[in-house]
């Protein structure tokens, strides 16, 4: 970290290293590390996670890991929507983005108050 000025500048080292991803869908918890990536959703029966969702592709996304933290794949038709904590939900369509601290995911259709298929995750430091 410096200080340049009045504006501080993190450094990617400066970050904490996820260890673990814990996925919450449906009353069921999901735990990814570095070990077990590409951590596949979608409706197909040989996703890690099988979503039950008319928006969802046979495989809809993946999560990996790029040696510091989690990100998601999005590799479907109609996109995943990721709120990451309180910020705005994200459309994240056939590209990557991080999956840092905690947040949602929805796949197909835009993030909705109290859904029961909402994905939740929390990255574990």
């Amino acid at each position: 970290m410096e200080d340049n000025g009045n504006q501080t500048i993190f450094s990617a080292e400066a970050l904490p290293v996820a260890r673990e991803l814990v996925i919450s869908y449906q009353g069921k918890d999901y735990y990814v590390d570095a070990n077990n990536v590409p951590f596949t959703i979608g409706r197909e029966e040989g996703c890690n996670l099988q979503a039950d969702s008319p928006f969802a592709s046979r495989i809809h996304c993946k999560i990996l890991f790029d040696d510091r933290n989690f990100m998601l794949m999005d590799s479907s038709s109609n996109g995943t929507f990721i709120r990451n904590g309180a910020a705005q939900p994200l459309q994240v369509n056939n590209s990557l983005t991080p999956m840092a601290g905690s947040g949602c995911i929805k796949l197909g259709e835009k993030i909705k108050p109290n859904d029961k298929n909402l994905i939740l995750y929390k990255a574990v430091y």
